[in-house]
């Protein structure tokens, strides 16, 4: 029987089919910050969101629960994984959303596409 992934390999895993579809992905940390979630991606169409990585029996903590609800009140996904098959369908789908800001010349400092 197969060992199940930890974290780590998923989050690796998953990063390498993200890139390969792709997106870009950064690893997200927050020194001052705790709770934040491991990585956020962003499609080829500018959608922005964020994956936590969870091994099979792993659990979001409660500060994790409060962070993530902070953000997603932004209108910022936060999807928690635990599975590479899962995961990847997840990407695929998010391929197909599309997100364009015109940059606004009254904000010539503004560097957008």
């Amino acid at each position: 029987m197969k060992k199940p992934l930890t974290e780590r390999q998923l989050e690796k895993a998953i990063k390498d089919t993200a890139l390969k579809l792709g997106y870009l992905s950064y690893k997200f940390t927050s020194p001052s910050n705790c709770g934040v979630p491991d990585r956020i991606f962003i499609n080829p169409h500018g959608y922005v969101f964020f994956i936590e990585f969870k091994s099979k029996v792993g659990k979001v903590t409660a500060l994790q629960s409060k962070v993530f609800e902070d953000i997603g009140k932004n209108k910022v996904d936060v999807f928690i994984m635990n599975d590479i098959e899962q995961t990847t369908r997840l990407l695929k789908n998010l391929l197909s959303i599309k997100i364009h800001v015109e940059n606004d010349l009254s904000f010539p400092n503004v560097m957008i596409r």
